[in-house]
């Protein structure tokens, strides 16, 4: 993947919510719903405001004590399960942004694989389609 790309939330039935250390996703064409916590939320909020894949490299090993080599996987391998998901798409990098410095005491802590954690537990309720899965004598809406 080059490194001149970004990425932005995929526009078509893909939501987000963060919360403190947290970010959820829903897919509504696909049914399922995602968790990115830790070190993806920190990525994702690179990711989503316009950071290239080199930045975020960079950022994670300058903000955690790990090597760059693993970093570089890890991070191809998160936008790669982003991509798969559905849930971002690429665009090319016009403008350069321009990530915040890091605060020095936040630097060099352990470090952990950024996970996309998936669910499709309620597939079957996400998907149903209320305006089409209607029967008058049985409720709304149905599965069929």
């Amino acid at each position: 993947m080059a490194t001149d790309w970004v990425f932005k939330l995929h526009e078509s039935g893909v939501a987000s919510e963060h919360f403190d250390n947290e970010v959820i996703l829903l897919n509504l064409p696909r049914g399922n719903y995602y968790s990115i916590r830790d070190t993806g939320f920190e990525l994702w909020d690179k990711l989503i405001n316009g950071a290239n894949r080199e930045q975020m490299v960079q950022f994670l090993s300058t903000r955690y004590d790990a090597d760059t080599h693993l970093v570089e996987k890890d991070v191809s391998s998160f936008i790669d399960q982003l991509l798969n998901e559905g849930l971002i798409t690429m665009n090319e990098n016009k403008d350069a942004v321009s990530l915040p410095l890091m605060d020095p005491q936040k630097a060099h802590t352990p470090y952990t694989k950024p996970e996309l954690e998936v669910y499709s537990d309620m597939q079957d309720i996400l998907m149903l389609d209320p305006i089409h899965d209607v029967d008058s004598e049985q409720g709304w809406p149905i599965r069929k």
